[in-house]
């Protein structure tokens, strides 16, 4: 893992010409849940298509601390897990590496689903860019039979008499919370149905993965899942992440802001895109799809627009970093709402040293075109918002250093040479 003390020197492209080919990795938001989802099955497996994140050998550390080996091949993005087998009925996950990443949470779901009856975990990490809420997460296993201690620094959850079949109704669509339970459910003698669930694609790939171990999962309508894992069996599972989508919409914006010569982003589900891509296409953006690609130059000009975040099939709040730097290139104002995380906004400070002019009320912002960015020293407040920061750094008038640079390598795998690839200038600094 790199050491988190580094940052990036960012170059404009006026002094490089940006074309070629971008391979688009595996999905964070997928890899992350199913090395977890991992302890449920008690034989080996083996994922292929694993991006090369700190957040993945951030989670793969916190397995090893609980005795589950694995080992991670980088060059040929693969990673295999050994065999989850504990005799103790208690795991007690007290890493440190907890606290760097939010995904950590899904630890309790998979464990309750491996049967464990009792587990104490340290509070994740990850994005502070606004509160994140877990008490979704709580109420779906005391609703499933759980006893659920919350303290300062850790929480605790107690199962002693196993998991009971339930009905639980999410009181918001969360992600996280529809992967926990979705989990838990997995080690549940009988019928577990959760309503108003999360249907992102990474969720999919998650459903497809515990399905591999003849556990019943179906829907019942758009937003109902019925698990039923009476049959649940352990066998040594294969399983190829899907292509990460908001890395893919990434290249798409660095395209349409930076190559006049184009550049092709391959590895892509046209599936998962059609909200990100409708606003690109309305913006103006200059792309076509074909075979698993999208080709895309820099656009002339740019619409202004009103963007509104919301769950999946819709806009998803963590494209709006990257729109963002795209809007303030288009003529006229525009103005972003996040409605899931209406305080995720830090970014706009960052780019505002940059010359962006913004204001933010309401849970809205309102960002002022045709900017003219310059350089300047600036932090990665999040993954997404340091993705912008570089996106802003490279239309700039010159060198811009962005800190706090692990942020962005917690989301993008082989940033660097990927960059290097078609032709941008950027290095990695010790800070």
């Amino acid at each position: 893992m790199h050491n988190p003390n580094y940052k990036y020197k960012v170059y404009p492209i006026n002094q490089a010409k940006v074309e070629g080919i971008v391979e688009v990795s595996g999905a964070k938001n997928s890899v992350l849940p199913i090395i977890c989802a991992s302890f449920i099955n008690r034989k080996k497996t083996h994922l292929q298509n694993v991006p090369n994140l700190n957040d993945v050998n951030v989670l793969l550390n916190i397995v090893k601390s609980i005795g589950v080996k694995s080992s991670f091949l980088e060059e040929q993005q693969e990673i295999s897990i050994e065999e989850f087998n504990f005799e103790s009925i208690s795991i007690n996950i007290e890493s440190d590496d907890t606290r760097k990443i939010r995904y950590s949470l899904l630890l309790m779901g998979a464990l309750l689903g491996a049967g464990i009856k009792e587990i104490k975990i340290n509070l994740p990490g990850g994005c502070g860019f606004s509160e994140r809420p877990y008490d979704i997460h709580l109420a779906g296993f005391e609703k499933m039979g759980c006893s659920v201690f919350e303290y300062e620094n850790h929480i605790e959850i107690k199962a002693v008499n196993g998991l009971n079949p339930s009905v639980v109704e999410l009181r918001f669509p969360s992600v996280g919370a529809t992967e926990n339970l979705l989990m838990a459910a997995c080690g549940v003698n009988g019928v577990t149905i959760l309503k108003n669930v999360a249907i992102e694609p990474e969720i999919i790939d998650l459903i497809d993965f515990l399905k591999k171990l003849n556990i019943s999962i179906e829907f019942i309508d758009t937003r109902t899942v019925k698990i039923d894992s009476q049959n649940k069996r352990d066998i040594e599972i294969n399983h190829y992440i899907i292509p990460d989508r908001i890395e893919a919409i990434s290249w798409v914006i660095l395209g349409a802001l930076t190559s006049d010569e184009g550049i092709c982003v391959k590895n892509i589900d046209i599936n998962h895109l059609f909200a990100p891509l409708l606003e690109l296409q309305n913006l103006g953006v200059d792309f076509k799809f074909e075979n698993g690609s999208i080709d895309v130059k820099k656009s002339k000009f740019f619409n202004s627009s009103d963007l509104i975040s919301d769950v999946y099939p819709k806009l998803a709040t963590d494209y709006l970093p990257m729109f963002a730097v795209l809007l303030s290139m288009a003529n006229g104002t525009s103005s972003i709402v996040d409605t899931i995380y209406p305080k995720r906004f830090g970014y706009l400070n960052e780019l505002q040293k940059m010359s962006l002019v913004y204001l933010q009320k309401n849970g809205e912002a309102i960002i002022r075109g045709n900017t003219n960015y310059t350089a300047a020293e600036v932090t990665s407040t999040d993954l997404r918002g340091g993705f912008a920061a570089l996106l802003a750094g490279l239309l700039s008038n010159g060198e811009t250093i962005i800190t706090n640079a692990y942020q962005i390598d917690r989301g993008y795998s082989n940033l660097v040479e990927k960059m290097q690839k078609i032709g941008i200038k950027i290095e990695r600094m010790n800070a």
